[in-house]
């Protein structure tokens, strides 16, 4: 009897020691394996910022397999992008990273030990107004740019692209610290008064995004390369 007592207990013991073992599992969840174990952010994934690569106007390089930004705002409005997606602790720890060229120059020569301190534990709206700040491109060059910047039909006939010429002038007005409104009249300005005609409105309202005025131009491109050939045509141009 006193056997079958022993053994019984025995059974019980091992029954408590799974059911503490199968608890623990469960209270504790188990580590991820490598393959699904989040490395972090790159610079790749946000793009490299080099104000002195070389670009076509767009403020972007196109002559690498990277993304490099040569135009801080377009940088900054990355930065802000990806820190609103993946939250701003990632991105500290990553956007010095991405500079390149004078840039570098900039945080390792230029600002101060305490400086770049601050600007690693500050937030990333910070880190881009700081940026923007010491980045901004001259007022003086971007206001000539932007005042001799036009687009006629010969321009089109020549198929010159729409949307980078938007692009450009847009950039431009916004160095220029027009706002988003005063940046869309100045690039429907730089259009002849034919291709405004074109393009199916008077000028772009408060309410009119930059996507929805690229859509336009986009989907104009083609009447307005016609009316290039017609105009060539016509003044036997080239």
């Amino acid at each position: 009897m006193q056997e079958f007592v022993d053994e019984l207990q025995t059974v019980r013991d091992n029954i408590s020691q799974v059911v503490r073992e199968v608890m623990a599992d469960f209270r504790q969840p188990s580590l991820p394996t490598a393959d699904t174990t989040f490395i972090g952010l790159e610079p790749e994934h946000i793009g490299y910022f080099n104000p002195d690569a070389p670009d076509d106007g767009t403020g972007i390089s196109m002559e690498t397999d990277i993304t490099i930004f040569t135009d801080v705002f377009i940088f900054t409005s990355r930065l802000r992008h990806r820190a609103a997606i993946h939250g701003e602790a990632l991105i500290r720890l990553v956007w010095d990273r991405c500079l390149l060229g004078s840039a570098l120059v900039w945080h390792l020569q230029i600002l101060t030990a305490a400086e770049r301190l601050a600007l690693h534990t500050a937030s990333i709206e910070v880190v881009a107004t700081r940026l923007e700040k010491d980045f901004c491109p001259d007022h003086a060059s971007a206001f000539a740019r932007l005042t001799k910047a036009r687009y006629t039909l010969w321009d089109a006939f020549q198929n010159k692209d729409m949307m980078i010429f938007v692009i450009i002038v847009v950039r431009n007005a916004k160095a220029c610290g027009m706002n988003d409104h005063a940046q869309l009249i100045s690039a429907f300005e730089a259009f002849d008064g034919p291709i405004q005609m074109v393009l199916g409105f008077a000028r772009p309202t408060v309410d009119t995004t930059l996507e929805q005025f690229t859509m336009t131009i986009k989907n104009c491109g083609k009447n307005t390369l016609a009316q290039g050939k017609e105009y060539q045509a016509r003044t036997g141009s080239g």
